[in-house]
């Protein structure tokens, strides 16, 4: 094997340049010249590629802050249904206890006349056989009353 020496070297590396650089020039004039207006074609439609793509991120953005402004009337809308049931609820409880309050009273004065009624159809005593309507404004019999009742009563009516 037998070492290159530097000359041998720089020949190479410039013959290799040489031929690169005759073969670069060589194509770039045997190239047809592109036409101007298809380069200009060809970046617009590069830019309005990229210009989609920034629409698109812009329409994404927007769609997306549509959505949260839709999600967020949406959320006030069932906020506002679920006050309006409570209000209802509220309504139709304070009316049932309103209601149940009226018929309580209802109740407890048909109650209460119901027990004077009763206790007006008792008999006064259980020695008396009358009600308390039946003794109203009369004399008591004496002959039910305890002894001392009835002297009691004896000593009165002469004794007014």
């Amino acid at each position: 094997m037998k070492l290159l020496d530097c000359c041998d070297v720089e020949l190479f590396f410039s013959n290799f340049f040489s031929r690169t650089l005759a073969t670069t020039t060589a194509t770039s004039e045997s190239r047809p010249r592109v036409d101007d207006a298809k380069v200009e074609t060809l970046w617009s439609s590069v830019f309005s590629k990229s210009n989609d793509a920034t629409r698109k991120g812009e329409h994404r953005a927007t769609e997306k802050s549509e959505r949260r402004e839709s999600d967020e009337r949406e959320r006030e809308r069932d906020k506002n249904v679920v006050d309006e049931r409570k209000d209802r609820t509220k309504e139709k409880t304070k009316k049932a206890s309103d209601e149940c309050g009226e018929t309580r009273r209802r109740c407890a004065q048909r109650r209460r006349n119901e027990n004077r009624v009763a206790r007006r159809a008792q008999p006064n005593s259980a020695e008396d056989g009358r009600t308390l309507t039946e003794s109203v404004g009369q004399e008591p019999p004496t002959a039910n009353l305890p002894p001392f009742y009835q002297s009691f009563r004896q000593l009165h009516s002469v004794c007014p």
